[in-house]
């Protein structure tokens, strides 16, 4: 199970969107610098919908085994794609089901599927567990993790306890779906929010925001963020796959506008 509420120093990654590629080359600078160590790794969310999918949880999976202290956040494609194969509690199974041939034929095309059924059949159990045990939120003493937002009119508490408990029969929960949530922050806390979701051409850190997303899986850069540093870390799409994290191509870190 990953880890809800953390303390330290962080890496934060923003959205794959099955971008198996950057997040080789991402895993592949961590280790090769040891930037991990001592460091709390989390995942922004929205791992799934694409034709490198299963490659993708696949090598989360192994990452996790040899650095435990990594936490996975639910994005709104993963809660889609867990609805719709009957993973999480959810009265839209049927819904999102019918939505598949049209909406996730990548995700079928990844591990050789055809519909729903022989997706469910199909996907190893650990990808199963890994999508319906995804948290939607981590908390640190400084910054609440959270893959769209919080609401600016509801107590930062009440939301906290909201997304502790995941109740996947909501439709769209506006914290995984919302995203005027990115511009949002709740009054009574101090805490700086972090989030992906929101694709913006860079990401944006401020005193009280940062929104990491840049387009990962869509010709993007990944992002990901060493806190409380704000050092930017970006993967292009453009370079060579590697094949462990050991890997000789290391992108380039990058410190601007004071992140």
């Amino acid at each position: 199970m990953s880890p809800t509420q953390i303390d330290g120093p962080l890496i934060v990654a923003a959205d794959l969107h099955r971008a198996c590629d950057q997040l080789h080359n991402l895993l592949d600078l961590l280790t090769a610098y040891g930037l991990h160590d001592g460091r709390h790794l989390i995942f922004l969310g929205d791992f799934c919908d694409g034709p490198d999918t299963a490659s993708t949880i696949e090598l989360l999976l192994r990452w996790q085994a040899t650095h435990p202290a990594t936490s996975f956040l639910c994005g709104n494609h993963d809660l889609n794609l867990s609805k719709a194969l009957g993973l999480v509690d959810s009265p839209h199974q049927a819904y999102y089901a019918a939505r598949i041939p049209t909406r996730n034929t990548q995700t079928l095309k990844s591990y050789g599927a055809k519909d729903a059924p022989d997706l469910l059949a199909k996907m190893p159990q650990n990808h199963k567990d890994f999508l319906a045990n995804l948290l939607w939120v981590v908390e640190h003493s400084d910054y609440v993790f959270v893959h769209a937002g919080l609401k600016p009119d509801e107590p930062y508490e009440e939301q906290i306890a909201k997304l502790r408990a995941k109740d996947t029969r909501q439709f769209k929960p506006p914290w995984l779906y919302d995203t005027a949530l990115a511009w949002t922050i709740p009054p009574d806390t101090d805490k700086v929010i972090v989030s992906g979701h929101t694709i913006l051409r860079q990401p944006l850190v401020t005193d009280r925001r940062i929104l990491l997303d840049t387009g990962c899986g869509y010709g993007g850069s990944l992002t990901a963020c060493l806190l409380p540093e704000r050092l930017l870390i970006q993967v292009p799409p453009s370079l060579a796959k590697t094949k462990s994290y050991q890997g000789d191509r290391r992108p380039i870190l990058e410190n601007k506008n004071g992140c």
